[in-house]
């Protein structure tokens, strides 16, 4: 009975605030509902609505005039982004002018450093070894400013002679010498050997001729013109020889026909024939008939002119000798 009475009293508490909530949305006569609020909003936009409507030749006014103001606010905006677009340049001329000046400040001052590299990219275990350099050279800067100075004064003491000016363009003319000498020193033992080659084989040369062992051989160097006279000397004595043997066939020839002939003559005398005959072949005879073939047959050409340059010992060697050339 308590648990029922305890459930009831939960459910008439349930009522009462069902009953609340819907007298809260609506009630009949009363300002303060849910219902009551909507009302007045509702009136208070239709109130909105009937001040914001407009005629239609009102509102093309207002669509023209809305047309006009974007068009304007467009045109506002594109002058207010190169106004920007100026401020912004301006302002970034305003920072970077001092940078500029700072520039060219800074290029004045490295005007002369031209040549340094633009970044250090050496190995600084180097810059000790550079550095030594560095003095080394600054040592020796300094010296060579000292020995120009000092030539310059030896130089403003120096006179000049007007009758020396002419040894310039001879100097002009030797300042080559001094590369050509390096050139000549260097080349010196290839021509030192090759002159000892060439002394050799003259030695050599001398001793396959006859010359005596020992004997200077610069001394039987002749002159161009002898070598040119040998030459010839030589051509001649080859033409001799020719003809020579030339000369040799043709006696072994003619010595060959004289046996025959006297073969056949004394064959003739032992058996002699008839008296027309013997008379036709003592006419004929070799014996008689070579005096008149020497007078007629001219001497070779070779041989005439070997005598009359008088090259050989005798006009016609014996066929056991050569030719032998004259004495100079």
């Amino acid at each position: 009975m308590r648990v029922l009475q305890q459930r009831l009293a939960d459910l008439n508490a349930v009522l009462e605030q069902a009953r609340a909530e819907a007298n809260g949305l609506y009630k009949k006569r009363a300002s303060t509902t849910r219902v009551a609020e909507l009302k007045r909003e509702l009136s208070d936009v239709e109130t909105n609505i009937r001040d914001l409507d407009v005629s239609a030749h009102a509102w093309r006014k207002l669509k023209d005039a809305i047309d006009t103001a974007e068009n304007e606010e467009a045109k506002a905006r594109e002058v207010r982004d190169e106004l920007r677009t100026k401020q912004a340049g301006i302002a970034a001329l305003r920072r970077v002018l001092p940078n500029l000046g700072e520039i060219d400040r800074l290029t004045d001052e490295i005007a002369g450093y031209d040549d340094y590299p633009q970044r250090i990219d050496i190995n600084t275990e180097d810059l000790v070894t550079m550095k030594t350099d560095r003095g080394q050279a600054d040592a020796e800067l300094r010296r060579l400013q000292d020995d120009i100075e000092k030539i310059e004064q030896e130089r403003a003491a120096l006179v000049i002679d007007a009758d020396h000016l002419a040894l310039a363009e001879l100097l002009l003319d030797l300042e080559d010498l001094p590369s050509r000498m390096k050139l000549a020193v260097l080349d010196l033992p290839r021509r030192e050997r090759a002159h000892e080659e060439a002394l050799a084989d003259m030695a050599r040369i001398a001793q396959d001729l006859g010359a005596p062992e020992g004997c200077d051989v610069t001394t039987l160097v002749i002159a161009p013109a002898e070598i040119s006279l040998l030459e010839d000397l030589r051509d001649q004595m080859r033409d001799a020889a020719a003809a020579w043997e030339t000369g040799q066939r043709e006696t072994a020839n003619l010595q060959t026909r004289i046996n025959q002939a006297q073969k056949a003559h004394q064959a003739l005398l032992e058996n002699p024939p008839q008296t027309g005959v013997l008379d036709l072949l003592k006419r004929f005879e070799a014996d008689a008939l070579a005096p008149a073939a020497a007078t007629a047959t001219p001497p070779p050409r070779s041989m005439s002119r070997c005598r009359r340059t008088a090259c050989f010992r005798s006009p016609m060697p014996a066929p056991s000798s050569r030719p032998r050339p004259c004495p100079a």
